[in-house]
């Protein structure tokens, strides 16, 4: 009687335990995409609990609409976890489109199963529309050298830009505001693996460059 009382508890600690999670706010980058543009969504997301960095994510494209998900395993920390789930969308052809985004969490260890009551929905829209005029330079004159890197990296051929470094799952692990042409960037704090370099200038999203990280052993 006593181990079904206790299960019964259990239950319903982690049944409410996997509930609680709020999407706070959604945003689209950049504002007014192109077709020549990748659009990125971030939305950022709150938790009753810590850890809330474990997680899968995931979208799919039907037509106009786009749906996401997101389902991150929690600790048992005594705080609350806040953490941006990032998604970047292949450019798209001109159109309004409506970006719809499920939020689920469950208790850690992962894999984890979300609680019984469906976690918290939100959508957004955004438009792209055809390019009304050219830079001054292509996309294809940036890049990133060496490739696989080592600690150090240079950027080239985009002038003043934004430099954003993802997992591929979509996280942003480092960012550098105030890049320029032929500045070496450090990667050093990053382990070793595969992450997505976004180049960001006065002219919107240019290029997702893939780099292969390969950290100089110590």
């Amino acid at each position: 009687m006593k181990k079904n009382y206790f299960l019964l508890i259990l239950f319903l600690v982690c049944s409410s335990f996997a509930q609680a999670q709020y999407i706070l706010s959604m945003q689209v980058t950049p504002a007014n995409p192109t077709v020549n543009d990748p659009v990125t969504i971030i939305a950022e997301c709150a938790f009753p609990s810590g850890d809330c960095y474990d997680k899968t994510t995931g979208f799919s494209v039907n037509g106009n609409h786009i749906y996401a998900n997101a389902l991150h395993c929690l600790g048992l920390a005594t705080f609350i976890c806040t953490e941006p789930d990032t998604f970047i969308i292949p450019p798209m052809a001109a159109g309004t489109y409506w970006f719809h985004f499920n939020l689920d969490a469950g208790l850690a260890p992962s894999p984890c199963t979300p609680g019984i009551v469906p976690g918290a929905i939100d959508s957004i829209q955004f438009t792209v529309t055809e390019i009304t005029s050219l830079p001054d330079y292509q996309p294809a004159a940036i890049g990133i050298f060496p490739n696989p890197s080592s600690d150090l990296v240079t950027i080239a051929g985009a002038g003043n830009m934004q430099v954003q470094i993802f997992e591929t799952s979509g996280r942003i692990v480092m960012e550098f505001p105030n890049a320029t042409d032929g500045q070496q960037l450090d990667l050093s704090p990053l382990a070793a693996g595969t992450y997505v370099i976004r180049v960001v200038t006065d002219f919107g999203v240019l290029k997702n460059i893939r780099l292969m990280h390969l950290p100089e052993a110590d």
